[in-house]
Order: C-alpha cells, then sequence, then structure tokens
C-alpha cells in the first residue's frame, strides 16, 4: 500500500509567521497613527513594524510557494483555488458591509467583486495567480538549467528588476510580478541546488534580521527630516524601504533559509492553520471595506498612541486576535464550501471522463 507523503511544518509555520508580521503591518498602516519625526519609543516600533514587516511577509510568502512548486506537478486547479476565494472573500464583503450600513450596495461594486483577480481589488492576489499560471512554463526553464546557468539567470534577474530600482530608482523593468518570478526562481535554485552554504541556519538567521535592522532604521532615519535628508535620501527611502528593495529581499532570504533548516517534523495543527494564512489576508485587508474597520472602528488601535508599552501589547493582542479569528473563519470557509465543491467538481470530471472512453458504460 502507497503511504501518503506528509509535508514537514517548518516553512508551514514560517508562513503562519509571514502572514503574521503582514497583519503587525496593517497595525501601524491602517491604524490611524499620525505621523512622527522625532526619535521617540513609538517611532522606533512603528519602523521596525512597517513597512519592512509586510513586505518581508509578502517576500517570505512567495519564497515558500517557489519552494514547493518548482518541483511540483502543473495543476492549474491552484489558480482557481486562489481566484475564487478571493471573489468569494470580495463579493462577501460588498454585501456584509451593505447590510451593516458602511457601504452602499450597487451593480458595480458587486461586478468589481466578480472580477477581483481582473481588476486588481487585492493587488497580491491578482500578481500571485498570475505566477501560478506561469509556474508550469517557469519550472520548464528552470529544471532544464544547469546550476551554472541557473546562477546566471538570478544574476541577470537582480540586475535588471532589484538593483536599479534600489539604487536609481528606475521602474521602467519593474513590477510586482517580476518580483515574483524573482523570488520564485530563488526559492527554485534553493531547492534544486542545496548546498552547505545555504544550510547554515544561524548565519542566515543573523542575515536575515540585519537586513530588517537596516531597512528599518533607513526607514526611520528618513522620517526624522534631518537637515540634511536631501531629496536623494528622500528618494532612497522609497526604494529601501519597498518590497522591491534589496534590503527587504535579504531580509525575507535570510528568515526564509532558517526556517527552511529547522527541523520540527510534522505537526498537523500547525499545517491546518497555516492552510489559512492566505485567507487571513484576504479577510484582513479587503481595501475600502475591512482594512480601516478593523483596526479604526473596531479596535480603535489609535486611542494607544504614545501610551509606551500598551501600545506594544494592545499591538499583540490586536494581530492575535485578528489571527485567530480570521483563521477559524477561512477554515469554516475550506472545510463547508471549498472541499466539498472541488470533491463534486472531481468527481464530476472523473464520470465524464469515464464515458468518454468507455461510451457503453
Amino acid at each position: 500500500m502507497e503511504v501518503k507523503r506528509v509535508r514537514d511544518s517548518n516553512l508551514e509555520l514560517l508562513r503562519i509567521v509571514s502572514m503574521f508580521i503582514i497583519v503587525a503591518n496593517h497595525f501601524v498602516y491602517f491604524g490611524g497613527f499620525p505621523e512622527q519625526s522625532t526619535l521617540s519609543g513609538q517611532n522606533v516600533f512603528f519602523n521596525l513594524l512597517s513597512p519592512v514587516f509586510g513586505n518581508m511577509g509578502v517576500d517570505i510568502f512567495v519564497l515558500i510557494s517557489g519552494y514547493f512548486l518548482v518541483t511540483s506537478t502543473p495543476r492549474y486547479e491552484r489558480v482557481v483555488r486562489t481566484a475564487l476565494q478571493t471573489t468569494f472573500y470580495a463579493v462577501v464583503f460588498v454585501f456584509v458591509f451593505a447590510v451593516l450600513g458602511i457601504t452602499t450596495l450597487s451593480v458595480s461594486a458587486i461586478v468589481k467583486a466578480c472580477l477581483a483577480i481582473a481588476n486588481g481589488w487585492y493587488w497580491f492576489p491578482t500578481a500571485y495567480c498570475a505566477l501560478l499560471l506561469l509556474s508550469p512554463f517557469l519550472n520548464r526553464l528552470l529544471l532544464e538549467l544547469t546550476q551554472k546557468q541557473y546562477m546566471s539567470l538570478l544574476v541577470t534577474m537582480f540586475c535588471i528588476i532589484l538593483l536599479p530600482i534600489t539604487i536609481l530608482g528606475t521602474q521602467s523593468l519593474y513590477s510586482d510580478l517580476a518580483l515574483f518570478i524573482l523570488l520564485y526562481s530563488v526559492a527554485g535554485y534553493v531547492r534544486l541546488f542545496p548546498s552547505k552554504a545555504l544550510s547554515n541556519r544561524w548565519q542566515w538567521l543573523a542575515i536575515g534580521i540585519l537586513g530588517w535592522l537596516v531597512t528599518a532604521s533607513w526607514t526611520l532615519f528618513n522620517r526624522l527630516h534631518l537637515p540634511f535628508n536631501n531629496v536623494l535620501l528622500d528618494h532612497l527611502h522609497w526604494n529601501i524601504g519597498g518590497r522591491n528593495s534589496f534590503t527587504t529581499f535579504v531580509a525575507a532570504l535570510g528568515v526564509f533559509l532558517f526556517f527552511r533548516t529547522l527541523d520540527i517534523g510534522h505537526s498537523r495543527v500547525i499545517n491546518v492553520v497555516a492552510s489559512a494564512s492566505f485567507g487571513v489576508y484576504l479577510l484582513h485587508n479587503c481595501w475600502g471595506y475591512t482594512t480601516t474597520w478593523i483596526f479604526q472602528s473596531l479596535f480603535h488601535v489609535g486611542e494607544y498612541s504614545g501610551q509606551g508599552w500598551k501600545l506594544v501589547a494592545y499591538c499583540l493582542f490586536t494581530v492575535v486576535s485578528i489571527y485567530i479569528v480570521c483563521t477559524a473563519i477561512d477554515l469554516v470557509r475550506l472545510y463547508a464550501l471549498e472541499r466539498p465543491f472541488f470533491r463534486l467538481c472531481h468527481h464530476l470530471i472523473d464520470r465524464h471522463t469515464q464515458r468518454r472512453h468507455d461510451p457503453a458504460s
């Protein structure tokens, strides 16, 4: 009897961590806190969380996907699942927020929600679905390359995607999809060409923390509005602090390689919780609906501005609460709707295939 292979939980744990720090970043970004230009404890705390935490989380999420998908069998069902999940929540929010009287129900809002992937309702799922569509073709290319050719490809991609926008601010060759393809390819290299250098756990953790601190420190320095913060520094702040910056990439890669070498075995709890991580993103970050409402109207996080450790504690409480509730909601959707729906689809497809091959049945 064939033994079903189970996935170890180290990278599934990282999937949870990546989404957790994205929610923490949104605590700051959507909390309605006043802009600060002083070296206060709150300002330091905010710059450790935003924007670097959110951008790291996105990069890590794509790295994990690339690591697993580069050697997997092409399945367009992944794209369908992601698109349907995104559309489902977009449509639900249109109706729920209209019923609550927060927004007005309109035909244009319903149509826009139904086309959530196509119109970029959420920027991340749109770029991610495009990456999933391209992944079979990327795999055909990446799997044919020698290690030397693969490394040459990565260096070329770095030079045309990351470095120009980080150093010069040139965005002509940059897009979210281009960045995702680079991250996918880097993770693929890690999977296909493991080495001792890529397995030095603590070294890569140190590199990841250093990249995080450099990015956060630069963002804080730029926001202090010092007399010598000229136009050049303001320009570099945007590129170094963004998800398309080299330092953000280094931070994400370092954390990814650290978790990759962790040996925590298989945990069903971790893997189940991780399966809802994308749902956590969709539920708490529906632009124009749940973002400001959750952080400002529901949790009133702005009221804790300037309250020191109370702010830190309330941040942790808010992020954990959001993560738990959103995970529970998405797991209900997953087990009550998505899995039964796709089981039915598979059953119908199998019956149709069987009838085509055996017309007499």
